[in-house]
């Protein structure tokens, strides 16, 4: 499947193209100019044990009682100049049988593209850039968690739900540069760690 226009991240929800493992997923907007994910995690759940019966023998189905499934963490690449309107041949896909999110545009001359994957072996979301023809990727990652988390370090957080439940996240890009001098490739791998603590 293919699309000729990135998604908006005001509709990532419907827009988004789907990755995960299993365990972590993401919805990725492809957007040239800001690359923006959605993770999340099976375990980030809002609710508690639920693990008694009301009077009538049936567990209660309150939303406090319950709790709600929540995003992990944003993930955006910011790239200065990549806008959608400084780009021509713009295409991004989504290849079910691999698992396999990629985008690719042209600009100035350059070919850019993306493929993006969530490993199970590695319990991790990777982000592979490459380009071809000259040019380079220069950009910002930026991890940001979606419940008011302070920043643990560079590129990572952790912190607790009200229900105990403990996570964290973090990113880590690597940059290397293909033996010719015309190809670069890098990539970014946010990865995160979930344990129930009740």
């Amino acid at each position: 499947m293919w699309w000729r226009a990135p998604g908006d991240e005001g509709s990532l929800i419907e827009q988004g193209l789907p990755l995960g493992n299993g365990r972590i997923g993401a919805l990725a907007s492809n957007d040239p100019g800001r690359e923006l994910l959605l993770i999340t995690d099976a375990t980030m759940w809002t609710g508690g044990l639920n693990d008694t019966l009301d009077k009538d023998g049936q567990f209660p189905y309150g939303r406090a009682d319950f709790g709600s499934f929540t995003l992990l963490a944003k993930l955006t690449v910011d790239l200065p100049g990549h806008d959608l309107g400084s780009v021509h041949g713009y295409r991004r896909g989504l290849d079910l049988s691999q698992g396999l999110v990629t985008s690719s545009y042209v600009r100035s001359g350059v070919t850019y593209r993306r493929e993006m994957y969530a490993s199970h072996p590695d319990d991790v979301i990777v982000l592979h850039f490459t380009q071809s023809g000259g040019g380079r990727y220069t950009g910002t990652v930026t991890l940001t968690g979606t419940h008011g988390e302070k920043p643990a370090g560079a590129g990572s957080f952790g912190a607790a739900l009200p229900n105990g439940l403990r996570y964290g996240a973090a990113v880590t890009a690597r940059g290397r540069a293909a033996r010719s001098p015309s190809t670069a490739t890098g990539s970014a791998s946010p990865a995160a760690r979930t344990s129930p603590s009740w």
